[in-house]
C-alpha cells in the first residue's frame, strides 16, 4: 500500500444500514479492528492509508460479495482481492492468538507503512518497543560493558534476539508469506537467545567439570540448530512432523526451543545432584521462575482470554510475555556480571 489515503468508495449492499456486520474502514489513526470475518459487499470508504484499520465482524465471507454493482464492478472486484488477502493474514493471526479482537495494524501494508507503524498506537505497540527497548540495552552493554567473553555471548545473543524480534512484530503485517518469513527470523533470534542464556549459565556452572560443561552446551547448540534446520525441510517432511507433534506447520521451530530449554534444565537439576542448591543454582531458579511466568501468560492467554477487548492495546498476554522475558534477561545480566568479575569456582 502507499502510504497516502487513497480512499476507494465501493458501493454499499441494500440491506447494509441493517446489517451491524458492515466494514468501515475509518481514518488512519483509528484502531478499533476486530479479527473475524467480513464481506467486500458491505465496505465503504476505503482508506489505504498507511496506519487506517478496519473493523471486521463474525458471519461474512470474503466471497458473499455482491458482484451486481453496474457502476464500480472493477472496484467491487479490487476490494473482494484486498479483502481476500486480509483474510489470509488475519487467518494467521487468529491462530496465533484468537482471543485478540481490535487494535490490529492494515495487513499487507508497505514497507514503508511497517516502519511508520512503530510509531502509532496498536495492539503490537508495547511488544515493539519492549524488544528495541531491550535491544538498546544490549547495545548499551556491548559499548560501555567491560570485555569479558562470557558476558559477551549473552550481550550480542541478546541484542540478536530482541531487535529480530521486533522486526518480527513490526512487519509480519505486510503479507501471510512475510508472516512466516519473519515468524522464522523471530525462532532464529530466539533460539539464539536461549542458546546464548543457558550456554552461559553452564559455563559457571561446570566451570570445574569440563566434560560435562562441554556435553551439556553442545546438546543446547544442537537443539538451537535443529530450530533453523527444520523449518526448512521439505515440505512433506514438515507436514508429518508437525501433524505428529501436534504443532501447526508453521510455527514447528517451537518444539526445538522448547527441547534447548529443556537441556538446559537437565544440566541444571544434574548440577543440583552434584553440588547441591548453591547461590547459583538460587539464581537460575530465580530467573527461571521469571521465564515460567512469562510462558504461563503466552500458553494461558489471559487476560484477554477473561476479558475479551480491555487488553487488547495495552497489557495482553504477548506483552506480559515479553515483559517477563525482558525482566530475567536484565537479571541475568547482572547476575552473570558479579560471576564473571567477582567470583572464583570452588574446584
Amino acid at each position: 500500500f502507499d502510504c497516502s489515503p487513497a480512499p476507494m468508495a465501493v458501493k454499499r449492499s441494500a440491506n447494509t444500514d441493517a446489517d451491524p456486520t458492515f466494514l468501515h474502514l475509518p481514518e488512519c489513526d483509528a484502531t478499533e479492528v476486530t479479527s473475524e470475518g467480513r464481506s467486500d459487499s458491505d465496505v465503504d470508504d476505503m482508506d489505504l492509508g498507511c496506519s487506517a484499520s478496519f473493523n471486521q465482524n463474525p458471519g461474512k465471507d470474503v466471497n458473499d460479495a455482491n458482484d451486481d454493482d453496474s457502476d464500480g464492478g472493477s472496484e467491487s472486484h479490487k476490494t473482494k482481492e484486498l479483502l481476500a488477502s486480509f483474510d489470509s493474514v488475519f487467518t494467521l493471526f487468529r491462530e496465533v492468538n484468537p482471543y485478540l479482537k481490535s487494535g490490529f495494524r492494515r495487513p499487507n501494508m508497505s514497507w514503508k507503512c511497517a516502519v511508520e507503524s512503530v510509531t502509532q498506537i496498536h495492539n503490537e505497540t508495547v511488544n515493539i518497543w519492549l524488544h528495541l527497548i531491550a535491544g538498546f540495552y544490549h547495545t548499551y552493554l556491548y559499548f560501555y560493558e567491560p570485555y569479558h567473553p562470557t558476558m559477551m555471548i549473552a550481550i550480542i545473543c541478546g541484542a540478536i534476539c530482541f531487535y529480530l524480534s521486533a522486526a518480527y512484530h513490526t512487519f509480519r503485517y505486510m503479507s501471510s508469506s512475510m508472516f512466516e518469513f519473519f515468524l522464522k527470523v523471530d525462532h532464529f533470534g530466539c533460539a539464539v537467545f536461549v542458546a546464548g542464556s543457558n550456554f552461559t549459565w553452564l559455563s559457571l556452572i561446570y566451570a570445574c567439570q569440563p566434560d560435562l560443561r562441554f556435553a551439556y552446551q553442545a546438546a543446547i547448540v544442537f537443539s538451537a540448530s535443529l530450530v533453523l534446520i527444520v523449518p526448512n525441510l521439505p515440505l512433506d517432511f514438515r507436514v508429518t512432523l508437525a501433524s505428529t507433534l501436534g504443532y501447526k506447520l508453521y510455527d514447528l521451530a517451537e518444539p526445538f526451543l522448547i527441547l534447548t530449554a529443556w537441556a538446559s534444565i537437565v544440566g541444571v537439576f544434574h548440577h543440583l545432584y552434584l553440588r547441591g542448591m548453591d547461590q547459583l543454582a538460587v539464581d537460575v531458579a530465580w530467573e527461571s521462575v521469571m521465564y515460567i511466568i512469562g510462558f504461563f501468560f503466552f500458553i494461558v492467554k489471559v487476560p484477554e482470554r477473561v476479558f475479551p477487548r480491555f487488553f487488547d492495546i495495552w497489557g495482553n498476554s504477548h506483552q506480559m510475555w515479553h515483559l517477563c522475558i525482558f525482566v530475567s534477561d536484565v537479571y541475568h545480566v547482572n547476575r552473570l556480571r558479579h560471576y564473571c568479575w567477582e567470583w572464583n569456582a570452588d574446584c
